[in-house]
């Protein structure tokens, strides 16, 4: 079973497989290096978060390859999902009350691309690919969980925090898959006037570090 943690049955596109296992530690660490470089929400981030617990969420990954080679990755994560999620005021709770005496009437079971610890969807893929053989393993990634959730008897699928400038081709693949944008609340980021991290650290107020010292930051090898 999948839930096991254990990969599921292989099906070919083209002579590609797509795999879907039990998260991304059972997934080429090197891959994501490579694919990924330096980047703070890659494999030790997604790692990190499984190995912490899975909480309300069963987490995935599909793995693309072509024989041993691994072409892409992406994290994966279901969850019963809460229709009135948005609602707001009295609308929420009639909605929620409707929900605790016909739960099937307000939740639906979804699959989620990306990870819900993550602020944008992490998926990691071949960077020697060009575009055009980017979307046909794309592709076949996306038709694989598609299938994976019809199996399943899932109909309702998300992309969490795509940002596409950062795989142009996936956010191709969903628009041609009939995938809705949504606007989600933005990710902030402010410049700061500073040369280094350790210049950035002096200026923190004792009360802000751990034990008087610089603040500690842990990952995941």
């Amino acid at each position: 079973m999948l839930d096991s943690g254990h990969a599921v049955e292989s099906i070919a596109f083209s002579g590609l497989t797509c795999d879907i296992v039990g998260g991304v530690r059972e997934t080429d660490k090197a891959f994501w290096q490579r694919a990924m470089p330096d980047d703070p929400e890659g494999y030790a981030l997604q790692a990190g978060c499984e190995a912490a617990g899975r909480g309300a969420f069963g987490l995935m990954a599909a793995v693309v390859r072509s024989g041993p080679r691994t072409l892409a990755v992406c994290p994966l994560f279901k969850v019963d999902y809460r229709l009135d999620t948005s609602f707001q005021g009295t609308a929420q709770t009639v909605s929620r009350v409707i929900g605790r005496l016909m739960p099937g009437f307000t939740h639906m079971r979804l699959i989620g691309f990306g990870s819900p610890y993550s602020d944008f969807c992490a998926i990691a893929i071949d960077p020697d690919l060009d575009d055009e053989n980017a979307r046909i393993v794309l592709r076949a990634l996306v038709d694989r969980v598609l299938a994976y959730g019809a199996a399943q008897k899932i109909a309702l699928f998300a992309v969490k925090d795509l940002q596409d400038h950062r795989v142009p081709a996936f956010a191709e693949v969903l628009r041609e898959k009939h995938f809705s944008p949504m606007s989600a609340l933005p990710n902030c980021a402010i410049d700061l006037p500073y040369t280094d991290i350790e210049a950035y650290l002096a200026t923190l107020s004792r009360p802000t570090s751990i034990y008087g010292e610089y603040p500690r930051i842990f990952a995941v090898n």
